[in-house]
């Protein structure tokens, strides 16, 4: 649990094949099995490569702007769910190998990584079932990039990313764990060390803690994103609809925000 305590003089708990002389040789030639296809690479870079250039050229600059903001939120979606695959497929599965091997036994991979799969999921969720039919419509049509399919995701923030309530109240006691650990465990330092090697080499040079933090700030800014396509919406019907998506969101984040703040006043 996250209390786990090492005392000072302890010896490190690892018990290595005889080849590696560290966790960090040990990590570098384990083979982490097929790469993670959770999400496959986005196949266009850009919106105006989906929608047939006829609707793109006579566009005016209000609609150019919503299909930004559409595209945007696609795009840092797709970035974010890359970035929880790389924790779990390569991060926590490590974790797990080491586990395995009868090494750092004594961290719960619960402690650093908390429910990080479960929130996976709900992205996945978020992704499978609102944006790739965005995409699929447009791309088989030619037509714009229709906002009203993110809408599909109010039911969503009713329900399915409630597991984000336990990462966000857990992360501060979560954090604290993993520096404690540092001090206390030199396995367990050398192994968030190469973590942050990892996670540096894959995305713009970012290291575990900014990583962790991602799932919080993530959630905060998809009301913000919704009222940007909003604003540049013409359509009363889509607006109407969009308006209703927004307030969901809203409503979500801001009892999810009340949720951390009663956590802190409890401490």
């Amino acid at each position: 649990g996250i209390n786990a305590e090492y005392g000072d003089g302890e010896h490190p708990d690892h018990v290595l094949t005889p080849k590696a002389k560290s966790i960090t040789e040990q990590l570098d030639r384990s083979t982490f099995g097929a790469p993670d296809t959770a999400i496959p690479p986005l196949e266009f870079q850009n919106w105006t490569e989906i929608v047939a250039d006829t609707i793109v050229e006579g566009l005016p600059k209000k609609t150019m702007d919503q299909q930004h903001h559409i595209w945007e939120l696609i795009t840092t979606e797709h970035n974010h769910i890359t970035m929880l695959s790389t924790v779990i497929s390569t991060l926590l599965h490590a974790l797990r190998e080491l586990h395995a091997e009868n090494v750092l036994t004594k961290i719960d991979e619960y402690d650093v990584f908390l429910n990080i799969e479960k929130i996976r999921e709900i992205h996945l969720t978020f992704w499978d079932e609102c944006i790739v039919p965005l995409i699929q419509r447009a791309h088989d049509t030619g037509d714009l990039l229709n906002p009203e399919d993110l809408a599909n995701a109010g039911s969503l923030f009713e329900g399915e990313f409630n597991p984000l309530f336990e990462y966000c109240i857990k992360y501060i006691e979560s954090r604290s764990f993993i520096k404690t650990q540092q001090h206390k465990n030199a396995d367990f330092k050398e192994y968030i060390t190469w973590c942050d090697a990892q996670t540096r080499s894959k995305h713009n040079k970012l290291e575990l803690d900014a990583i962790l933090i991602k799932p919080i700030q993530r959630i905060q800014k998809y009301p913000y994103m919704i009222k940007d396509i909003l604003k540049k919406t013409v359509d009363d019907d889509t607006r109407t609809i969009l308006s209703n998506f927004h307030e969901k969101v809203s409503v979500f984040v801001e009892s999810l925000n009340r949720a951390k703040k009663k956590k802190k006043k409890k401490k």
